[in-house]
């Protein structure tokens, strides 16, 4: 009955969806072929697989939150925080789809295709539309659209994360003249991901209200710096691993 040890099971799972479907590229060096052709027999239920997966553990991280009415601040618990959390956190795999294909492209100094940088923009405006439209009518049906003024730093924060971070970034893109802009073309995903990422942080730790007496935590600069070395190793990994995949794959065209 823990949202928690659901959030672990799927995580562990889809790790294990994620290494299925990069196995391709890395079981090619073997010399047999049929390990290749049996990851490719396995491709589509392992897409259904992740797909499901994804959508359980990204809402059930909002279920988390359910279980403290009293902690949380009204500008953020609401019985819809699973259905937010999941439909911001497709919001966010569009826009990182599009920035890592961005990266992708120029690490292998390959021409980028514009309809794949526009589909996948275009597909996170309409999910982040849906996202704020959910985001305002959730407070305009509890009846707490006022505190967005009365609250003071936290309307604040919620002001930033919903105005900044989705409204911004969805009127760039619903200029036509601004979208062919390659900088509104990184701003709009960049936008989009420091959104999803206030919000988490606001609902972790920024919209949490402490009982009077009570010490607030602040993360050490340890933990801060700790954090971005690991995510600074994990993107020299990506990056390593896209010069290196993509320099074998052109080996065979190069020969022939």
């Amino acid at each position: 009955h823990s949202p928690l040890f659901e959030i672990s099971w799927c995580v562990l799972l889809y790790t294990t969806v994620l290494v299925i479907e990069v196995s391709p590229d890395l079981l090619k060096f073997l010399p047999w072929r049929w390990p290749v052709r049996l990851v490719g027999w396995l491709m589509m239920p392992v897409t259904i697989i992740g797909v499901t997966l994804s959508t359980l553990h990204q809402s059930t991280l909002g279920t988390l939150y359910l279980n403290m009415p009293y902690r949380l601040h009204a500008l953020w618990y609401t019985p819809a925080l699973p259905l937010l959390f999941y439909v911001s956190s497709i919001m966010a795999g569009l826009s990182l789809g599009a920035l890592a294909y961005r990266f992708a492209m120029r690490v292998q100094e390959k021409e980028e295709a514009p309809q794949v940088v526009h589909g996948l923009l275009t597909g996170a405006a309409l999910v982040a539309l849906l996202y704020g439209l959910l985001k305002l009518g959730e407070l305009l049906w509890a009846g707490e659209l006022n505190l967005l003024f009365t609250s003071g730093f936290m309307g604040a924060l919620w002001g930033i994360e919903l105005g900044c971070c989705v409204l911004l970034p969805l009127l760039l893109w619903s200029v036509p003249a601004l979208r062919q802009r390659k900088v509104v073309q990184f701003s709009v995903p960049a936008l989009f991901l420091a959104g999803v990422l206030m919000n988490r942080f606001d609902a972790t730790l920024f919209g949490q209200v402490l009982p009077e007496g009570v010490e607030t935590y602040s993360p050490h600069l340890l933990e801060w710096l700790s954090t971005a070395g690991i995510l600074a190793g994990v993107v020299l990994v990506w990056l390593v691993a896209v010069r290196l995949l993509a320099r074998d794959a052109r080996r065979p065209v190069e020969h022939q």
